[in-house]
C-alpha cells in the first residue's frame, strides 16, 4: 500500500466554476459579517500614540465567536524574566464549535521594556524625596508628554508579569481573528485613515464619535 500511494504521488488540485464562485460568495458573507459586527469605540478605535485605528481585544472576541468558534487555552511560547526586564509570548488557539478542532492560532508578545511600561515619571520634588540631586536630573529622561517631570527605570517592573501576561495574550486573540477569512481585508479597508476621511466627507449623518473611555493599552 505504501509502495503504490508513493508510486501515485499526491492527486492534482481540481478546482471548478462552481467551487470559485461559491468560495467567493462565502467569503464576500464573512467580509460582510465583519463589517455590520463590529462598533467604533467599543470594538476597535484609535489607541493613543497609534496612526489609525485598529482591532481591540473585544472586537477580535466579536469575529471569533462569530465564526462560532472560541479562544482555546493560551500557550506559554517564551517567558523571559530576570533583574533587567520581563517579556512573554503567547500562542491563543481557535477551535471551532462544530469540530472541536483547532482552526488557527495568534502570536502576542508583550515586554516591560516597553516605553509605557520602562519608565515612571516623577516632578523634581518626588525625585528630590526619592534622593536624587540636581546633578542627576540632568542625566534622566524627559518626554514632550509629561512636562515638567523626569523619567527614570520603573523600580517596579518586576510586578508587571501579570499585565505583560494579560496583554501579550489579548494582542495574540486580535492577531488570531485578524487571521480568519475575509478579516484582515475588511479591517484594512475599515481602518484606511483616508477611506474614513472620505466617508466622513460624504456622509450626512452624524460624525463618528471618538471614544471617551479609559485610554487602556
Amino acid at each position: 500500500a505504501r509502495r503504490e500511494l508513493a508510486e501515485r504521488g499526491p492527486e492534482p488540485l481540481m478546482v471548478s466554476a462552481n467551487y470559485v464562485q461559491q468560495t467567493v460568495r462565502s467569503i464576500a458573507l464573512l467580509q460582510d459579517m465583519t463589517r455590520n459586527l463590529l462598533r467604533r469605540g467599543r470594538d476597535y478605535g484609535r489607541t493613543p500614540g497609534t496612526p489609525q485605528d485598529g482591532l481591540w481585544d473585544p472586537g477580535a472576541s466579536l469575529i471569533i465567536a462569530s465564526f462560532n468558534c472560541y479562544a482555546g487555552q493560551r500557550r506559554v511560547i517564551s517567558l523571559t524574566e530576570n533583574e533587567n526586564k520581563i517579556s512573554i509570548i503567547i500562542e491563543v488557539p481557535i477551535i471551532s464549535h462544530q469540530s472541536g478542532q483547532e482552526v488557527g492560532s495568534g502570536i502576542g508578545a508583550a515586554s516591560s521594556q516597553e516605553t509605557k511600561h520602562r519608565w515612571r515619571y516623577f516632578t523634581p520634588n518626588e525625585l528630590t524625596d526619592m534622593g536624587y540631586t540636581e546633578e542627576q536630573f540632568k542625566t534622566l529622561h524627559k518626554s514632550r508628554n509629561h512636562p515638567g517631570k523626569y523619567g527614570i527605570e520603573n523600580p517596579e517592573f518586576q510586578e508587571l508579569l501579570n499585565t505583560l501576561t494579560k496583554m501579550a495574550s489579548k494582542r495574540a486573540e486580535v492577531d488570531a481573528a485578524e487571521a480568519l477569512p475575509g478579516v484582515a481585508s475588511v479591517l484594512r479597508e475599515m481602518f484606511d485613515p483616508e477611506r474614513q476621511g472620505r466617508e466622513a466627507k460624504s456622509s450626512k449623518s452624524e460624525p463618528i464619535e471618538e471614544y471617551e473611555g479609559p485610554k487602556w493599552q
